[in-house]
C-alpha cells in the first residue's frame, strides 16, 4: 500500500508537468458549445422545452423494464493531477445549510441535480432524479422546511433552466413550481428569500446565450410573491447578484452597474456604474445593516467597493491586490462573525480581513501572472459557492466538488468522495487490448484514467473530447483538448508531445476559430480525421496533417463541422455534419463532396454513424421541435425519419453496436428495438445528458454522462429454458 501511494504521487507529479487550464475567455465558448446547438436555428432554446418533453415522455411510458437491462456507475472517486487537490467529484455550483440543523446540507451540481446530506456531509444522496432539470444555479432555505432551488448553471447553460423547484420537507422531496417563458428563458444565479415571508422571493437571472453570440438579452431580477408560481421582472440587464440589506432595502449587481431598491423591490435606481466592469457582485451582512460590499471586475479591471449607508453611495476600497478576472461563477461573501472579513471566489478563493483593502490568495491555483500552478494549489480551481454553518463549519464548492473548513477558512478538506459522481463527461473510451483500462474525457476535470473500474485519476487537467489509440502502437493514444489542440499520450495519460494546434489547421489561436469547442476526431484504419469547416487527414497518427480539399463543409462563415463518420468497409466514404445543419458526403476520401442535406431538418448535427460500404448512415440532430434521427440507405439521396419513441429533446450521440443502434440524449440512453421504436433504458440511470458510448476490449458497454459520471450497461441474465408441464 505504501508503494502504491508513492507511485500515485509520482504519477501525479509527472502528469502535472503538462497540466493545462483554459483561460477565462473559454467560459463563454463552453456555454456556446451546449446552448447554441440546442437553440439553432432560433435565437434561444424554447422556454420549458426540456421539461415539457420529459413530462410527455413519462406520460407515454415508453420506458423499458429492468428485464431488458440496467445501468450501474463505474467508479465515483477521482484523484486530481496535483496531490494537494486530493479527490474531485465534479462541478458543484450551489450549497445551502438548514437554519435549523447544520447537519442538513444541500448541494447543487451543474449537470447532476441536487444532493442532500442529513449527517453533516458524511453522505449525500440524490433527491431530484425525478425532476426534468439536473442543472442547478442556487439553493436557498426560506425556513427550516421550505427550500427553493433556482435551476440552470449560469456559466455553462447546458439546457438552460426550468425555473424554480420547491421543497417543503427540508430538501427531501421537490416539485417544479414555476412555468412560463419569463422564468424559464435563462439560468438562475442567485435565490434570495424574504425571511419574514417564505412565499416572497427574488431570483437573479442570467440572460440566455443565443446563436448570434450576443448574451445580454432578458436578464435581471425577478420577484415572486406567491411562492414562485408567478414572476415579475423588476430589474432588467445581465444579472449577477442580489443582497437583501434590510426589510426594505435590496442591492443588485447588474452588468456595469449597481441598482438599489428602498421599497422592497417595487422600484429601483442606479447608484453606481462602471463601463469597464463585466461582472458586479454584491454582499451584505446582518452584523451591520448599513454596510454593503461590491466587487466590480472585468478584463484587466478590478474594483472593490464599500457602502456605509446601505448602498446609497459607494467608495472604492481597492483597485489591485486581487485577480482581475471576471467570471459568471464569481461570488462575494461576508464572514458571519466579522463584518470586515470578506471572501471573493473566482478562479481562486481570496480573503480580506480589512474590509476589502488587502487580499490573500487562499488556494493558489494561479500565480500573479495568471499561470496555472497546480503544484501550489490547496483546492480545486473555479470557485462557485460558499456557505457558513451555525456550527462553525464553512462549506465551499468549485469545479472539483465540495470542500469543508473547520478552522475559519484557513485550511480545506475535500468533502468526499461522494457516493454519486457529478463529473461531466464529453466522452469515454477503453483500451483496445486491455479491458481494465478506461478513459474519461471531462469538463474541467481533465483526461481521466481508470484501472479495473475503481478510482479515476486525472492525468491531464482541462476539457477533453476523444481518445484514439495508435493502431501501430497501442501504448500511445491521442486526445483533443479544446478546439484544434491535439496531443499524444502514453497509456497512463502522461503527455508525450503536441500533435496539432489551431494554427495547424489554419485557424487563429483566439477570437473564435471555426472549430467546434470539442471538435470531431475519428480514426479509420491508419487514417485520422479532424474537421474545422473543412476536412483534414493524418496518415501517420497526427505527426502531419493535410486538408483533403478546400471545400467548405458548412453553411456559412460562422458555421463549423460538428460530426464525422467513416466506415471501415469503405474508407473513401466520409460523412460530415455541421453546427448549422449541413450534411455532406464524399465518395473519394474527401477530394470532392456532395451536399446531401435535402430532406433533413435545419438543426445542429450532433452525430453520424455509418457501416458496411458507407451507403447506409444514420444522422442525429440537437435542438427542439424537429426530427432527431434519420437514416439513409442510398448514400444520402433520400432520408427517412426514425425517431418514433424519442422525446422532443436533443440527441447527443449515436452508437452502432453491431446491429443495434443506441442514442444518447438529453434525457438518458435509448435503444432502437426490432419494431423500429426507441425504448428508454433508464433503470439505474437518471435522465441526464448521455454524450458518448463505447465498448471495452472485453465487450462491456459504457455510457458517458454529462453530470453523473460513467455507467456500465448490465444485460439481463438469460432466461432458463421453460420446463414442459407434465399435464401436456
Amino acid at each position: 500500500m505504501r508503494f502504491r501511494a508513492l507511485a500515485l504521487l509520482l504519477f501525479a507529479f509527472v502528469a502535472c508537468t503538462h497540466a493545462r487550464r483554459e483561460p477565462s475567455e473559454l467560459d463563454d465558448a463552453r456555454g456556446r458549445y451546449f446552448v447554441e446547438s440546442r437553440a439553432f436555428p432560433f435565437d434561444a432554446i424554447p422556454a420549458g422545452a426540456r421539461r415539457e418533453a420529459l413530462e410527455s415522455l413519462r406520460r407515454t411510458r415508453r420506458v423499458a423494464s429492468e428485464s431488458v437491462g440496467s445501468w450501474k456507475p463505474v467508479g465515483t472517486a477521482f484523484l486530481n493531477v496535483a496531490p494537494p487537490f486530493g479527490s474531485a467529484n465534479g462541478r458543484v455550483t450551489a450549497i445551502a445549510i438548514s437554519p435549523a440543523d447544520p447537519r442538513t446540507i444541500l448541494i447543487g451540481a451543474s449537470g447532476g441535480g441536487i444532493l442532500r446530506s442529513t449527517d453533516g456531509g458524511a453522505t449525500f444522496v440524490p433527491v431530484t432524479d425525478d425532476q426534468s432539470d439536473f442543472s442547478v444555479g442556487d439553493i436557498a432555505f426560506a425556513n427550516a422546511n421550505i427550500v427553493y432551488a433556482g435551476m440552470g448553471d449560469p456559466i455553462i447553460g447546458l439546457t438552460l433552466g426550468s425555473g424554480v423547484l420547491r421543497s417543503d420537507d427540508a430538501g427531501a422531496t421537490w416539485r417544479h413550481i414555476s412555468a412560463g417563458p419569463l422564468i424559464e428563458r435563462g439560468t438562475i444565479r442567485r435565490v434570495v428569500v424574504d425571511p419574514d415571508n417564505p412565499e416572497h422571493l427574488w431570483v437573479v437571472q442570467d440572460a440566455h446565450l443565443v446563436v448570434t453570440g450576443a448574451n445580454t438579452i432578458d436578464g435581471g431580477i425577478l420577484e415572486s410573491r406567491d411562492g414562485g408560481r408567478t414572476w415579475t421582472a423588476t430589474v432588467h440587464g445581465f444579472g449577477h447578484s442580489l443582497a437583501r440589506v434590510s426589510a426594505t432595502t435590496l442591492v443588485a449587481g447588474v452588468t456595469q452597474r449597481i441598482d438599489r431598491s428602498i421599497d422592497g423591490g417595487a422600484s429601483w435606481s442606479t447608484v453606481f456604474s462602471s463601463p469597464t466592469a463585466t461582472e458586479i457582485v454584491v454582499a451584505a451582512t446582518p452584523l451591520d445593516a448599513s454596510l454593503v460590499y461590491a466587487a466590480a471586475s472585468g478584463k484587466k479591471h478590478v474594483e472593490i467597493l464599500a457602502s456605509h449607508d446601505a448602498g446609497a453611495t459607494w467608495q472604492t476600497v481597492a483597485t489591485s491586490g486581487i485577480a482581475d478576472d471576471a467570471h459568471a461563477f464569481g461570488y462575494l461573501a461576508v464572514s458571519p462573525s466579522d463584518p470586515r472579513t470578506l471572501f471573493r471566489g473566482i478562479n481562486d478563493l481570496w480573503r480580506s480581513t480589512d474590509g476589502g483593502a488587502h487580499w490573500t490568495n487562499l488556494t493558489n491555483d494561479y500565480d500573479s501572472h495568471g499561470n496555472f500552478t497546480s503544484s501550489r494549489a490547496t483546492m480545486h480551481a473555479d470557485q462557485h459557492a460558499i456557505a457558513f454553518g451555525s456550527d462553525g463549519t464553512t462549506w465551499l464548492s468549485n469545479d472539483g466538488g465540495l470542500y469543508i473548513s473547520r478552522d475559519g477558512v484557513r485550511s480545506f478538506t475535500f468533502a468526499g468522495p461522494l457516493a454519486t459522481s457529478l463529473v461531466e463527461l464529453y466522452g469515454v473510451s477503453g483500451h483496445p487490448l486491455d479491458p481494465a483500462r478506461l478513459y474519461g474525457l471531462t469538463q474541467d476535470n481533465g483526461l481521466q484514467t481508470n484501472r479495473n473500474g475503481g478510482i479515476w485519476f486525472e492525468a491531464q487537467t482541462g476539457d477533453y473530447g476523444t481518445v484514439l489509440f495508435d493502431p501501430n502502437n497501442p501504448q500511445h493514444f491521442m486526445s483533443n483538448y479544446v478546439y484544434g489542440n491535439l496531443d499524444l499520450y502514453d497509456i497512463d495519460g502522461q503527455f508525450l508531445r503536441s500533435l496539432a494546434t489551431n494554427s495547424t489547421f489554419g485557424e487563429p489561436t483566439e477570437d473564435r476559430p471555426r472549430i467546434d469547442f470539442i471538435a470531431p476526431l475519428v480514426r479509420n484504419g491508419n487514417g485520422v480525421y479532424f474537421a474545422t469547416w473543412r476536412m483534414f487527414v493524418s496518415r501517420n497518427f497526427g505527426l502531419t496533417w493535410s486538408a483533403t480539399s478546400g471545400t467548405d463543409l458548412t453553411r456559412d462563415s460562422t458555421d463549423y463541422v460538428s460530426a464525422i463518420a467513416v466506415t471501415d468497409g469503405n474508407p473513401n466514404a466520409i460523412y460530415t455534419g455541421s453546427q448549422h445543419g449541413r450534411v455532406m458526403r464524399s465518395a473519394d476520401g474527401g477530394a470532392t463532396w456532395s451536399d446531401i442535406t435535402s430532406g433533413l431538418p435545419q438543426r445542429a448535427v450532433s452525430s453520424i454513424v455509418t457501416n458496411g460500404d458507407g451507403t447506409t448512415a444514420w444522422v442525429a440532430f440537437s435542438g427542439y421541435h424537429a426530427g432527431h434521427v434519420y437514416r439513409t440507405t442510398d448514400a444520402g439521396a433520400t432520408w427517412s425519419r426514425i425517431d418514433a419513441g424519442l422525446p422532443d429533446l436533443p440527441v447527443d450521440t449515436l452508437f452502432l453496436d453491431g446491429t443495434t443502434l443506441w442514442a444518447g440524449t438529453d434525457a438518458g440512453a435509448f435503444r432502437l428495438n426490432v419494431n423500429g421504436m426507441w425504448d428508454q433504458i433508464s433503470s439505474g440511470m437518471p435522465p441526464v445528458l448521455v454524450m458518448d458510448f463505447t465498448r471495452t476490449a472485453d465487450g462491456r458497454l459504457l455510457a458517458a454522462t454529462h453530470g453523473r459520471g460513467v455507467y456500465e450497461f448490465v444485460a439481463p441474465p438469460e432466461a432458463p429454458p421453460r420446463r414442459r408441464s407434465a399435464m401436456h
